[in-house]
């Protein structure tokens, strides 16, 4: 009888491919880079800080606990406070809500379209 050439079993076929993942190629000595590395920008560096005034539209003189890099803070509308400038860009690019609305074509049917974006909470700069 002949013998049949054995093949991995499925399980057996997950460890190959796991060590063929695990392998890592080692550079040659001419591919290697001679100049330094370039350090990236350390997160600990002080932030600039900006005075600016909390608006609340949606809920006027009331207050907005948003938690932002595992900080909650609370703002309450119309008062003023100096925080970072990256935390003011992003809350003021982010708090919108788009408002959509449904347009009809004939012959492709219903689609949406955003119109405008209606302002949530949003920070004024107080120079």
């Amino acid at each position: 009888m002949e013998e049949q050439p054995e093949f991995p079993t499925l399980k057996q076929e997950r460890v190959i491919i796991r060590r063929r993942r695990r392998r890592t190629v080692k550079p040659k000595e001419d591919d290697v880079d001679t100049q330094e590395p370039v350090q990236a920008e350390s997160k600990e560096e002080p932030c600039k800080m900006v005075k600016v005034r909390f608006h609340y539209p949606e809920n006027e003189g009331g207050t907005w606990t948003p938690l932002y890099q595992l900080k909650k803070y609370t703002f309450v509308d119309g008062e003023e406070y100096e925080l970072p400038l990256s935390m003011v860009q992003e809350i003021n690019e982010n708090c919108k809500i788009p408002i959509r609305s449904n347009k009809i074509k004939s012959k492709d049917g219903i689609f949406q379209k955003t119109g405008r974006f209606v302002t949530r909470v949003y920070f004024e700069m107080l120079g």
